[in-house]
């Protein structure tokens, strides 16, 4: 059995949410360019923490925001923007607090 066929104005809905979608795609990537850009310019030695993405995600509260900001992304262009601009981005795997190592 073939599956149902979609009416026009399904598809026209559709269409529209998958456009909605990329613009925001696209807007959240050049803030990551933007943001990192500036980073790797004004400073010279940048340190970032190592986050527990995966067990932020599993919080129903804070999957969502969590997942938007692609914290993977942002480290990744930062660590690639700083070697090319001959920086240090180093992994901090101290407490911001009191500067005490956090076991990986």
């Amino acid at each position: 059995m073939q599956g149902a066929k979609k009416s026009n104005n399904y598809m026209k809905l559709a269409v529209r949410l998958a456009h909605a979608q990329g613009r925001v795609a696209n807007i959240r990537r050049d803030f990551l360019h933007k943001v990192t850009t500036v980073l790797t310019t004004h400073y010279g030695e940048i340190a970032i923490e190592d986050l527990n993405v995966k067990g932020m995600t599993r919080n129903h509260r804070l999957a969502q925001a969590v997942s938007d900001v692609s914290f993977g992304e942002l480290r990744r262009q930062i660590e690639y923007k700083a070697a090319t601009d001959g920086d240090k981005a180093t992994l901090s795997l101290r407490c911001s607090c009191c500067s005490v190592a956090v076991p990986k």
